[in-house]
């Protein structure tokens, strides 16, 4: 609707606070600058916020109720970029359907570049030059301004200082970045921040031993031939860092602090740039269809299943090649950031720097840079996790989800979207092809490709014809076991001729830490959080015992606290184990292990996995960060250490869980010129989800599953909801989840409907945090008749509780 000039008009806007839509009139001199996904300054209570403008309504809406008062826009900002509408139009599905509100839904979308509070300016060389020229009286005050602070300036700051209203102040900035005097910081200069980092001097002076202990400590650790950044000497020795023991040290001559420019530009490396190989027979078919489908500028979904190692990326890069050469864009999206590196590498080599790159890994100013390449239609290729689904491409062609049963696509914090669904959703609003790739597909997906609603492509071979690496079931209950139990004398026998060959190992075990049980073994005492309901993990390493959940740590038991006895034993296995018992088994077999206690930052996976896979290491240990996407082709054997950890979850999904990870793991061998060998270790050794996985059958395994899915009506058969209640008071969180239920039940009843309300029931992690949780599950065949039966879940809320609604989860935990 374009607003004439003459009617009224009244707005809805989304506002960057947890609210939903608000109304707002819209000023006679404003009106030719509104529509959908402009951002707009609005009053709210006493405090100004900032928007984008969701909906126009028409004249017949623009009349307010009677008694309503509703207050005019402040201004048009247009120092904020707009979105495009189909983004806002995907902001408003997600928030009305995963029951969080707008300013949630927007705040997960956008980076702190289209948030005004954290935008900041600064003055360029040539406003600096301008100072000494014919200027207006404001934008000399402004110039003036912007010079006083050179680390930059924002918006709310300059309307204070200088007392302009917001909307002038807005504009005179406007005017001035147009002319290239004031600039968006990192925005348009990728070199601003530094990156400090010191070595010591071989020739220091004299009187070292006037330094406390501390500042003795961290000097040592400073090398003096090759610098270390300070972030790398925090995260290394974080008992002795201190940025200011690092000025005393140089202040007195101990140290040279380096200081280097660093790029916004999370990926600011040269990439040999690489030729299209031919595609295989299987490739080539499937890109005809994709292509084909690209051309026809109208939505389809398609399921495009292939083996590990079948050449799925280079499906996806020739497809993405059609739609750029049509002009239009492409977005990627990959379940976590371990896949992110390498996927990265091979997309920047294709297309250079028509990629832009987007995921939690990134600094802030990383994000920006990359959001505003997006943006300004410098990168028509956005590639990232979750949160790139809101990147603000136009004109998309072409929706790529990889991985696409990974559950990580759901976010489990609110707004509780998944990735995934709304990424068909866009794709259809936009008019875009969207491919659905998996070697080991969600039952969901496909259950929509086997009842047409997705179409269904097959890649059933690998790359020059490499075979699918044999796979070897080890029973853990009777086979020999070497040195403490981990491995079998297979498994170990497996690997030491691995090494012997030259080549490489990955070794899997979806569980970090040393150990995940530590017990008394006199007295049976267990050592469990104090504030969850779940057992401590021991860290060996750093001699403690933590809490995986809430973070809670404590230092490593020597004696029982109830019975003072010394024999306190720890149970299970983690990766940190495999790699102490690796040692004691093979020596100094160079080794990496890659879970979340090895890998803090984006830098240290990408380096990881870089020394891997240049040689550097032998033995890759690890949880599912090494499970699937990666490309080693010197790794000829993975052992699994245990395959049916994951059988034993409170959770309907486990068994399709356990098949995806064995699946993918065991694809990472013989994916170069050797064959690959696979063993698994396994107690339940006759459950169908480790047989179909260790035959790579993954047909006979959705036969089964689907079976059981459908005697017990989950999905794909059913769709679900959890209402979930959290106190601290285990009483108000039973007696709130009581009455819900109630209510729950009754709406049901007066519908008519065939939902199903179960429990309530406590949730199968009872406590987190201290905080008590207790559920109730909703089983539909109906999407709609699920929606309204929710809409009785609401009550008077009381303090103390909180209630979380969660549609279609991933995880029942």
């Amino acid at each position: 609707m374009t607003p004439s000039a003459d009617a009224p008009l009244r707005i809805r806007v989304i506002v960057d606070k947890p609210l939903g839509l608000l109304d707002y009139h819209v000023p006679t001199s404003l009106k030719t600058d509104i529509k959908i996904g402009v951002p707009v300054t609005v009053p709210l209570g006493k405090q100004q916020a900032t928007g984008y403008v969701a909906e126009l309504l028409s004249p017949e809406e623009s009349a307010p109720p009677e008694d309503f008062e509703v207050k005019p826009i402040s201004a048009v900002d247009h120092t904020r970029p707009s979105l495009p509408s189909n983004l806002i139009e995907l902001i408003l599905f997600s928030a009305d359907y995963y029951a969080a509100t707008c300013g949630e839904v927007l705040h997960a979308a956008l980076p702190a570049v289209a948030r005004a509070t954290t935008q900041r300016f600064t003055i360029t060389p040539d406003g600096l030059k301008a100072l000494d020229t014919n200027l207006s009286e404001p934008h000399q005050q402004l110039l003036e301004y912007a010079k006083e602070r050179p680390k930059g300036f924002t918006l709310t700051g300059l309307t204070r200082a200088l007392q302009w209203k917001r909307a002038s102040a807005g504009s005179r900035l406007r005017q001035l970045r147009a002319k290239h005097l004031i600039e968006l910081t990192g925005a348009q200069q990728a070199t601003k921040r530094k990156l400090l980092s010191y070595r010591r001097l071989p020739t220091p002076p004299e009187g070292t031993s006037k330094l406390n202990p501390t500042s003795q400590a961290l000097l040592h650790v400073i090398p003096t031939l090759e610098p270390i950044p300070a972030t790398r000497l925090a995260q290394t020795h974080p008992g002795i860092f201190s940025r200011s023991r690092l000025k005393t040290l140089e202040r007195h001559g101990f140290i040279e602090r380096i200081e280097k420019a660093q790029s916004s530009n999370p990926y600011d490396i040269t990439v040999e740039p690489d030729v299209p190989p031919a595609p295989t027979d299987e490739q080539a078919e499937v890109i005809d269809v994709l292509r084909e489908a690209c051309s026809a500028n109208t939505f389809k979904c398609f399921l495009l299943q292939g083996v590990t190692g079948s050449g799925k990326t280079e499906v996806y890069l020739q497809t993405i090649e059609r739609c750029l050469a049509e002009q239009r864009s492409a977005l990627v999206l990959v379940p976590e950031i371990a896949l992110t590196p390498q996927l990265g590498g091979r997309f920047r080599a294709r297309f250079g720097n028509r990629v832009a790159t987007f995921h939690s890994g990134l600094t802030p100013d990383e994000r920006r840079h990359e959001w505003e390449r997006v943006r300004s239609g410098e990168a028509p290729i956005g590639l990232g996790a979750r949160s790139a689904l809101f990147l603000p491409l136009k004109n998309i062609g072409i929706i790529i989800v990889d991985e696409e049963h990974e559950t990580s696509f759901k976010q489990e914090e609110s707004p509780r979207y998944n990735a995934r669904d709304l990424a068909v959703l866009r794709s259809k609003s936009e008019g875009a092809v969207c491919i659905l790739g998996s070697a080991t597909p969600s039952l969901e997906t496909r259950a929509n490709a086997d009842s047409g609603r997705y179409h269904h492509l097959r890649l059933n071979q690998r790359v020059f014809n490499r075979p699918l690496p044999p796979v070897e079931i080890i029973p853990l209950s009777t086979t020999e076991r070497a040195g403490d139990g981990i491995f079998t004398q297979p498994l170990l026998d497996a690997l030491r001729a691995c090494l012997d060959a030259g080549d490489q190992a990955i070794l899997f075990l979806n569980r970090r830490g040393f150990a995940p049980y530590v017990f008394c073994k006199d007295c049976g005492t267990p050592f469990r959080c104090p504030d969850c309901d779940v057992s401590l993990t021991l860290h060996r390493r750093r001699n403690c015992l933590m809490c995986h959940y809430c973070g809670f740590e404590q230092a490593a038991p020597t004696t029982c606290p109830e019975c003072e006895s010394d024999e306190v034993g720890a149970h299970g296995i983690g990766t940190e184990r495999i790699e102490a018992e690796l040692k004691t088994l093979l020596g100094d077999v160079p080794t990496i292990r890659l879970d979340r206690d090895t890998v803090r930052r984006r830098v240290d996976l990408e380096n990881r996995l870089n020394e891997f896979r240049e040689g550097k290491a032998r033995v890759l240990i690890g949880t599912q960060m090494v499970a699937k996407g990666h490309d080693f082709p010197g790794v000829t054997l993975v052992g699994v250490i245990t395959a049916d950890t994951s059988l034993n979850f409170p959770d309907f999904r486990a068994g399709e869980r356990t098949f995806q990870l064995l699946t993918q793991v065991s694809g990472r061998a013989g994916r170069g010129d050797k064959p690959g060998r696979v063993i698994v270790q396994a107690f339940e050794t006759e459950h169908y989800a480790v047989n179909c996985a260790t035959t790579h059958n993954y047909d006979d395994f959705v036969i089964k599953e689907m079976e059981a899915r459908h005697e017990l009506r989950y999905p794909p058969y059913s769709h679900l909801a959890i209402l979930r209640f959290e106190s601290e008071e285990e009483a108000l969180a039973n007696q709130e989840a009581n009455e819900a239920t109630n209510r729950l039940r009754t709406r049901t009843e007066e519908l008519g409907h065939g939902v199903s309300v179960l429990g309530p029931a406590p949730a199968p992690l009872a406590r987190l945090k201290g905080i008590y949780r207790v559920q109730v599950l909703l089983k539909s065949s109906s999407r709609r008749q699920l929606r309204e039966v929710l809409s009785a879940a609401g009550g008077k809320r009381k303090s103390g509780i909180r209630q979380i609604l969660d549609v279609d989860p991933v995880s029942m935990l």
